[in-house]
Parts: structure tokens; C-alpha cells; sequence
């Protein structure tokens, strides 16, 4: 069974969280832009069914998505779900960052996409 989450590092991706929150969990990283789509989306899905989390001070990109995946796994993996994630759409990063610790994680399959890249496991 492929469930899907999706994570968004694009800091002005907005109104495009909408159609993604319908089919998946979504993980955004928090801006103005996102924040306010985030804002009008929460009442429908009252559920946690979006996520939105912060680009700490000084942190390297590399870092921030070490620490965000490490967070999904916690939240959709194995250990806290029956049915776990085993496939992560990335929006607006290439896949170069995720190379580094994808094997950490158990992501066996990567595949460029025309918003970034399609990790499974």
C-alpha cells in the first residue's frame, strides 16, 4: 500500500498546499505566504493533516531537512503507525540534500519530479 506524505520547502508554495492536504499529510515550512494558506485550510482539516514547522536561525538547509524527516518518521513510520509512510513527495528542493542521509531512513527509490523529487522506501 503506497501512503504518501508530502513535504514542502518552498516558502511561497500557498494556495498549492490545498489540493496536496486533500490526498496526503502535509509538512510545510512556515512563511507568510504558507502560514496564511495553512490558516484558511485548518478548520477542514481538523485532524493534523498539515503540519507546518520552522527554519531555525542560522540552521543549513541540509539540516532543516534532516530534522524534518527525522519528525515525519517519528509521526508516520513504523514506530507510531500501523500502516506507515513509505513514500515522501518533495516540493522545492532537488534531491542532492537528500542523498546525503536517504539510506538512514530507508528510502530506497529516488526520482526526480518537475517539483523536486519522489522518495520510496
Amino acid at each position: 500500500m503506497c501512503i504518501t506524505i508530502a513535504l514542502i520547502l518552498d516558502p511561497v508554495f500557498g494556495e498549492k498546499i490545498a489540493p496536496l492536504a486533500e490526498v496526503m499529510p502535509v509538512w510545510v515550512v512556515e512563511s507568510a505566504i504558507n502560514n496564511e494558506a495553512v490558516d484558511i485550510l485548518r478548520p477542514k482539516f481538523q485532524n493534523g493533516h498539515i503540519t507546518k514547522f520552522l527554519v531555525m536561525v542560522d540552521e543549513k538547509p541540509s539540516d532543516t531537512m534532516r530534522r524534518v524527516l527525522y519528525a515525519i518518521e517519528e509521526h508516520h513510520g513504523v514506530a507510531s503507525q500501523v500502516e506507515p509512510y513509505d513514500t515522501l513527495e518533495v516540493y522545492g528542493c532537488n534531491s542532492k540534500l537528500f542523498l546525503a542521509f536517504s539510506d538512514e531512513l530507508g528510502f530506497r527509490f529516488i526520482f526526480p519530479t518537475e517539483f523536486g523529487f519522489r522518495a520510496e522506501k
